[in-house]
């Protein structure tokens, strides 16, 4: 993998950003913009989770039509979002980043989905997402999910591995937040 002194820039720039979330007020928020811009994603979204039963406990999005972000946690859809299952059981065993047009081979998201999902695909575009599962406290873990439209396509080969050499960057921060988020909650 060859390198250009200006996407090594960005990328550093990338990695920078991930940990400049430890200290900033907006959390998480300023590294899911980094991330979603580096990668043409269209949303990204961070969900700490519950295990058993699977139910967000908190979270954060981007690009995510508020109608939709309401719909999904009303709806309680995490117990049941099929890119959710496939990051815990796949992302795991990959050690990094899996997407879902990786594991559909060649079928069309919107073809694999419940009916209850496919309104915000559809309009929104999207035709894949990519997710890594970082582990947290115990009954806990945490989903990164990065979703792509229609103008940018489908992830890479080559993206793929480009979020796998910064998933442990990515790691590192958000339980690092997670933490920080968590100890500054126990002391106010």
């Amino acid at each position: 993998m060859s390198s250009t002194p200006q996407s090594e820039a960005t990328f550093n720039a990338l990695i920078e950003s991930l940990y400049a979330s430890l200290w900033d007020s907006q959390g998480m928020e300023k590294s899911l913009y980094a991330l979603r811009d580096h990668f043409k994603c269209c949303s990204a979204t961070l969900m700490a989770l519950q295990q058993k039963p699977r139910h967000m406990k908190y979270g954060w999005t981007i690009g995510v039509p508020e109608q939709y972000e309401r719909w999904y946690i009303e709806n309680d859809m995490v117990s049941k979002d099929p890119s959710v299952d496939l990051f815990e059981i796949e992302s795991p065993k990959k050690q990094g980043f899996v997407a879902a047009s990786e594991m559909l081979a060649g079928m069309k998201l919107l073809d694999v989905v419940s009916d209850e999902f496919k309104p915000w695909l559809s309009s929104e575009a999207i035709i894949d997402t990519a997710g890594l599962l970082i582990p947290s406290v115990e009954n806990e873990f945490l989903i990164l999910a990065l979703q792509r439209n229609e103008g940018a396509g489908v992830f890479s080969p080559f993206e793929l591995q480009q979020l796998t050499l910064i998933t442990p960057h990515i790691k590192q921060a958000v339980q690092l937040f997670i933490k920080f988020y968590r100890q500054q909650s126990e002391n106010t």
